[in-house]
């Protein structure tokens, strides 16, 4: 973007003063993009309609590079839709504040209530699977935001230092009741709960919990009732999962527990009365303990006991 001062007709000379500010107008743009993205500005004129969002932004910039643009920003609201494609949507009330210096290190504050947020857990590759280097080339101008670009060379051929990247501080307060609906892997569950986000946007620091309010899973073709549930933040983004779902087959109570970590999550099968795992998945998969099953059903068995074996090192369903 360059910003210049438009000419009339009788090319009246440029006030000194007044082009001097928008010669800052424009380097506060660029170092605001640098630090959060080409577009990260919405101007009058770009044809731009934020049509899902309803909000009012007021507050101030100081146009003083060496000070990093000090601001006083109030953002608040209303219904805005959030995305993460393909993981995440949801409809947003917000009341926030960024003050300090905006491109260094602001101060984000303020409350978030989740109105409605669905999550869709994709499928998982295979534990094999590795990432591919990928080298992107002849990238067009206006999409290079979207990839990692190498450092540009200095005067000594060496990639020149990255400039300091803008790191705020969070202070955030965030709320959903009953509304944080999760989907994919065999899961359907409805939570509700709150946490706090602290730390910085380069570290974030994320505390408290989601209460399971309703829910089922399918696990190896057969439905559970999720019975409890939380999902519980402790100064990381890599919640603790504490997940049981239950069945009933005749005489026997099958329980299914997921604990530990969302990145290592731990499966474990019990029963009331007390069986073995692989007989407590045999009366889940057919109701009937293993000395019951025929030919057929002894190799389906085998084949999920095995199955679930991979997702505990590599998956989780």
């Amino acid at each position: 973007m360059s910003i210049t001062p438009k000419k009339n007709d009788k090319q009246a000379p440029i006030d000194p003063k007044r082009l001097e500010k928008l010669k800052n107008l424009e380097a506060t743009v660029g170092e605001i993009e640098k630090s959060f993205g080409k577009g990260s500005i919405m101007r009058l004129g770009d044809g731009v309609i934020a049509r899902e969002v309803t909000g009012l932004s007021t507050g101030s910039i100081g146009l003083d590079a060496n000070a990093g643009f000090p601001g006083d920003l109030r953002v608040a609201t209303q219904r805005a839709v959030v995305r993460n494609e393909p993981i995440a949507r949801g409809i947003v009330d917000a009341n926030v504040t960024i003050t300090g210096p905006l491109a260094r290190a602001p101060v984000i504050g303020g409350t978030v209530r989740l109105d409605r947020v669905e999550v869709t857990i994709p499928d998982r590759l295979p534990g094999s699977a590795t990432t591919i280097p990928v080298t992107h080339t002849n990238v067009p101008p206006e999409r290079r935001q979207f990839f990692p670009q190498p450092n540009p060379r200095g005067p000594n051929g060496r990639a020149a230092p990255p400039p300091p990247p803008c790191d705020a501080r969070l202070d955030l307060t965030v709320t959903a009741i009953n509304q944080i609906v999760v989907r994919g892997s065999g899961i359907n569950a409805d939570f509700g709960g709150n946490f706090r986000i602290t730390g910085t946007t380069r570290a974030p620091v994320v505390n408290g919990g989601l209460r399971l309010r309703r829910g089922i899973v399918d696990i190896i073709g057969q439905r559970l009732t999720i019975t409890t549930g939380t999902i519980s933040f402790a100064d990381t983004l890599d919640p603790i999962l504490d997940l049981e779902a239950t069945t009933r087959s005749g005489s026997y109570t099958a329980i299914v527990s997921i604990t530990g970590r969302a990145s290592a999550p731990v499966i474990r099968f019990s029963s009331v009365p007390q069986l073995p795992e692989d007989e407590v998945l045999s009366v889940i998969l057919f109701g009937q303990l293993s000395a019951g099953l025929n030919a057929g059903q002894a190799i389906a068995l085998a084949e999920a006991v095995a199955s679930l074996t991979g997702a505990r090192s590599g998956g989780l369903l």
